[in-house]
């Protein structure tokens, strides 16, 4: 636990680094890789390495303006700094072959494409925001049950219908009602939907609250939910991450990193669990040092350095008495119930939502690269509800449904942390 004391110290530079390497990242012309779902395949038949090669980021940016022949493709494969053929293109999922000519084949969004998206875009994200608010007094009578003193209500509702009802268990109903495919498993061995946009100063994406990271040590979960303007660097598992990433990685590729890495790797672990065992432990009410320790088996030196971390991230507040309260949402197993009517009702909306939708949004993408490359809709939709629905939560932001995530007074700008047990959602990825 040791390791605490030396995060505590670590935090401030990691957050000032994190801005700095945000602020740099995106290039006008540049078209950032994503990806949902997993790939273990190297060099040229991993996505990332390939499509990040400048020769590459080319190639994608003149096939989204028509299909390329054999020889352009050849031309700009002899240009790159990576070994790779045309067939390479065609395995990792960003291409598709018919006879000499080669089309986008996933889900590559240009500036053009967002020009037109994202206000197109705003009508449908605020439709389903009213959705979601004519339906705000049955929320209040399912949220009033929750009694953790400290908790934002906002920050209740963002995270268990922003969150686990719209993203989670929105990608799930899209799925299962086929109104989005299943990734699909490419000739590189990796199974996943492939997604690009194409950076430009001019979009700003604060406020499109359409991301989740996690990290699941046994039975619990902590999560951060937010845009992907924000580093998060106030947040588990975002804080310890970066830290973990610093050492192992960059410019600290020297056989001591390694070795610290190495060392550091069993304590970075176990620090998840005893954060996620700590913030359960206070999903009652408040609790003492002692209280804290009978119940994890955390000794009482090592809890009031994490506690002290915890304090510092305003994940909890000390009060009188040596004990502490939790600021941030929690759930257990009481929260079954509460958790299963509001995804039981966001399903419900979304339901509605999209049968009246679909085909519009549809035809409002009809012109945009992934369609006019014969890119089927079911599989650009991935991407495409993560507008809608990161739309509809910065609405609903707005609104003041959802607690305001860029307060000014707000240690966590952008996002919202939570920690809760896995048996509430059995999401596992799009």
């Amino acid at each position: 636990m040791g390791i605490a004391k030396l995060l505590s110290a670590a935090f401030l530079a990691i957050a000032s680094s994190m801005s700095s390497a945000v602020a740099q990242e995106v290039e006008p012309a540049r078209i950032q890789i994503s990806m949902a779902g997993s790939v273990s395949a190297q060099g040229a038949d991993n996505p990332f390495t390939l499509l990040n090669d400048p020769a590459i980021q080319g190639l994608l940016r003149a096939a989204a303006e028509r299909p390329l022949t054999l020889a352009e493709v050849e031309t700009a494969l002899a240009n790159a700094e990576i070994e790779a053929t045309p067939e390479n293109l065609v395995r990792v999922g960003a291409f598709r072959r018919e006879g000499d000519r080669f089309f986008i084949a996933f889900n590559l969004l240009t500036v053009a494409d967002l020009a037109h998206l994202l206000p197109a875009n705003e009508p449908f994200a605020n439709s389903l925001a009213d959705a979601i608010m004519a339906h705000s007094d049955e929320y209040a009578e399912i949220f009033a049950r929750y009694d953790l003193a400290g908790v934002d209500i906002g920050d209740l509702r963002y995270f268990v219908i922003g969150c686990i009802g719209l993203d989670w268990d929105g990608l799930d109903y899209t799925r299962e009602a086929e109104y989005r495919g299943v990734a699909p498993t490419h000739p590189n061995g990796g199974t996943y939907t492939l997604n690009g946009r194409q950076g430009s100063e001019s979009i700003d994406w604060r406020g499109y609250y359409w991301g989740s990271h996690n990290h699941w040590p046994g039975s619990y979960a902590l999560t951060t939910f937010g845009d992907h303007h924000s580093p998060r660097p106030n947040g588990f598992p975002d804080a310890v991450n970066r830290f973990w990433s610093i050492i192992r990685s960059g410019n600290n590729r020297s056989d001591d990193a390694r070795l610290l890495a190495r060392v550091l790797s069993p304590d970075l672990d176990e620090i998840y669990g005893e954060v996620a065992q700590v913030m359960l432990a206070m999903r009652g009410g408040p609790r003492t040092v002692a209280g804290l320790s009978a119940v994890t088996g955390i000794d009482t030196e090592a809890l009031n350095r994490l506690l002290a971390l915890l304090e510092s991230l305003d994940y909890v507040a000390a009060l009188n008495g040596n004990s502490y309260r939790a600021n941030i949402v929690v759930l257990d197993d009481r929260d079954q119930d509460m958790v299963d009517q509001a995804k039981a009702l966001t399903r419900r909306i979304v339901a509605e939502w999209l049968e009246q939708n679909y085909d519009a949004y549809r035809a409002m993408t009809a012109n945009l690269t992934p369609a006019r490359n014969r890119v089927p809709h079911s599989y650009a939709f991935t991407e495409y509800w993560h507008f809608i629905f990161g739309g509809a939560n910065k609405i609903l932001v707005e609104r003041g449904f959802f607690s305001d995530q860029y307060a000014p007074a707000r240690t966590w700008q952008g996002y919202s942390p939570a920690v809760w047990v896995r048996s509430l959602s059995d999401f596992q990825g799009a």
